[in-house]
């Protein structure tokens, strides 16, 4: 018997899910390279993505609602032109 599983390419840095509301802070999970996951937040301040603290645990973010409208800002849109 043969199984073919569908699976995203395991590049690392892809976001594997988010950006979700966690609080009141906007959070998202990035692939690492040994196939872990890293949290990260995004820190209006400094319009950038960074670590997370330990009050955000992956069992927040996976329970946590999707929302879209992060992206539709203009930081976030121009930043992803830019990495293209």
């Amino acid at each position: 018997m043969q199984a073919i599983l569908a699976s995203p390419r395991k590049v690392t840095g892809r976001v594997v899910l988010g950006p979700r509301l966690v609080g009141k802070q906007y959070a998202r999970i990035i692939a690492l390279a040994n196939g872990a996951g890293r949290l990260e937040i995004y820190d209006r301040a400094a319009d950038a993505w960074c670590a997370a603290p330990d009050s955000c645990s992956f069992a927040l973010l996976w329970s946590a609602a999707p929302c879209t409208d992060l992206l539709d800002t203009p930081p976030i849109q121009l930043k992803a032109r830019q990495r293209r």
